[in-house]
């Protein structure tokens, strides 16, 4: 179209017409009928399908497609999310070792500690046949000065700390106990991987397949914290499992194999186990392990599997120590145990208009707990709310900032007669309209709420979780949000976000906050929702306190794709 200046795409939605009251109004060609005259008669423009980012474009359904991954339900016993390790300036201190190649030897490989020699790196040998055949030769050690291998004693460098994964609930995974993950790999091209591990303390590897050796399982490598070759698993806290990268060249044939890693730990301070594929020569390899101006980002086009993707939001969870767990899909999909631990694959669809499940119909409270250790969080999410969230979301009210403003409020727990004082269970029930003037067109509610702690739940100190309690206002909430969710004629959703504002604060609500959508001892529905969970609630357990407008809304695009909702 002619504006009289320039030529405009009608697609690109920039273009404004004056309507019948004299007022310009931005066309939107995807949800009106737009027709041209082409001399002879009027012709439909129809646009090319534009997907939100992450959705791709399904021609046999006309929809926009976005698949991710969420956790299993768990029922039966005591879960731990799957969250990133600990880190530590001793991970990978010593830097990385690429061995030769493993894929004649006799299996498994175990690493130990000869006292013989003594304690040094130098003495830790990985040896073919149960650790009492043939020692493998290491064929190249990083550079001191290396900044992909080697942390240079610092806690942000090596892979280890860079992909290292352990359980948490929040104490962490129970030490002397092996955690394992499952990983299914797909090899298309029969040829030398690169398989990496490291741990604290100790770390082991199998691989389960319809090729590889003959089939069946493997126990490939045992790296232990032991000075016994056939690894008394607890007989030593000694250190070169964690303080080196352990590099092995294997030949994987083509077709499926799950990976099985577990990590064990021996004691404080520290607990993490990662382990990588990569998908490059040795002689590459060994020219990046040499040189001293490479960075972490120069390994990554290699890198066919990490556990550092295990790390999801929300995050997988895996069963306790002789833990017996029913897994569930909130859809009644059946559970995947080929991402780390069991989950679920979700697959979200959008009309093919550019559409998106936020429409001028939808209001969003963002409530926040008004105590003195939250201010810096307030301001940012009041400062989100005025720029970043508007930006986003002010196409689907129209463009209409006042419109903006009296659909997507931020609140004060504290504030006004409601007074949801460190409520978050109440806050998530909040119906529409609230603080509003009364519209029953509106469909859909989002509330997201920011707390650290909770009097009122009983846990506005350290006092450690108690999961077979809680307090009457905690279950007085609890009932008022299922009586909402069962009522209610529209769409309700919402995230919980627990605030960690220092070390350690207030462990027992990062548990509560859990334990409200996550079955834990007497929390189970109908005295939390775990019913709900993945479907309209869900929840981040450790959201930094204070950070930046970014930071939290990403914080929220995320938890919201997760619940099936576009926020660009």
């Amino acid at each position: 179209m002619f504006d009289g200046t320039n030529w405009i795409d009608p697609c690109d939605c920039n273009i404004n017409i004056i309507n019948a009251y004299g007022v310009f109004k931005l066309i939107d060609p995807r949800g009106c009928i737009l027709n041209y005259f082409d001399g002879t008669s009027w012709c439909p423009i129809t646009c090319p399908c534009v997907c939100p980012d992450g959705y791709t474009y399904n021609n046999a359904t006309n929809a926009c497609e976005a698949s991710y991954i969420i956790p299993a339900l768990p029922s039966g016993g005591i879960t731990y999310d799957l969250l990133h390790g600990d880190t530590n300036s001793a991970f990978n201190d010593l830097g990385a070792r690429l061995y030769e190649d493993i894929s004649t030897k006799i299996f498994p490989i175990n690493g130990w500690q000869d006292l013989t020699c003594g304690v040094g790196s130098a003495c830790y040998r990985p040896t073919d046949n149960s650790g009492l055949g043939t020692q493998l030769v290491i064929q190249q050690v990083s550079a001191p000065t290396n900044d992909i291998f080697d942390s240079q004693g610092s806690a942000a460098n090596g892979r280890l700390n860079i992909a290292g994964v352990w359980g948490y609930n929040p104490a962490p995974f129970p030490q002397d106990e092996w955690l394992t993950v499952n990983y299914c790999i797909n090899i298309l091209v029969q040829k030398t991987y690169i398989f990496a591990i490291s741990g604290d303390n100790q770390i082991k590897a199998s691989i389960t397949s319809t090729t590889f050796n003959g089939g069946g399982t493997t126990n490939l490598i045992n790296l232990w914290g032991s000075a016994s070759p056939t690894g008394i698993p607890t007989s030593g806290s000694y250190t070169n499992p964690f303080k080196i990268w352990h590099m092995f060249p294997i030949t994987l044939p083509i077709g499926s194999h799950i990976l099985e890693l577990s990590g064990m730990d021996f004691g404080a301070p520290s607990q993490s186990f990662g382990g990588e594929i990569y998908d490059i020569t040795e002689a590459d390899l060994i020219t990046m392990m040499a040189s001293t101006i490479v960075t972490p980002a120069d390994l990554e086009p290699y890198i066919l599997f990490t556990t550092r993707d295990l790390v999801t939001v929300p995050p997988l969870q895996v069963a306790g120590p002789g833990e017996l767990i029913t897994w569930r899909c909130p859809d009644s999909s059946p559970v995947d145990f080929c991402n780390g631990v069991p989950s679920c694959l979700v697959t979200d669809s959008l009309p093919c208009d550019g559409g998106t499940p936020i429409t001028d119909k939808t209001e969003i409270n963002i409530w926040y707990d008004n105590s003195g250790s939250m201010s810096s969080t307030r301001d940012s999410l009041e400062l989100m709310h005025a720029t970043l969230l508007q930006t986003s979301l002010l196409p689907y009210y129209g463009n209409n900032v006042i419109l903006y403003n009296e659909r997507v409020k931020v609140l004060n727990m504290f504030d006004g007669s409601w007074n949801y004082d460190e409520r978050f269970v109440r806050c998530l029930a909040t119906e529409r309209n609230f603080n509003r003037s009364i519209d029953a067109t509106v469909d859909q509610v989002i509330n997201l709420t920011y707390s650290d702690e909770s009097d009122v739940y009983g846990y506005g100190d350290s006092t450690m979780f108690n999961a077979s309690s809680f307090t009457t206002a905690y279950a007085l909430d609890i009932a008022y949000l299922r009586t909402v969710m069962s009522s209610v004629g529209y769409t309700i959703k919402g995230t919980a976000f627990r605030i960690n504002t220092g070390p350690s604060s207030y462990p027992g609500f990062r548990e509560l906050t859990r334990a409200t959508f996550i079955n834990n001892g007497v929390y189970t529905p109908p005295d939390n929702v775990n019913d709900y969970y993945a479907i309209n609630f869900n929840c981040n357990l450790d959201t930094l306190a204070g950070s930046t407008p970014i930071y939290y809304k990403n914080q929220i695009t995320a938890a919201m794709s997760a619940l099936g909702i576009d926020i660009p």
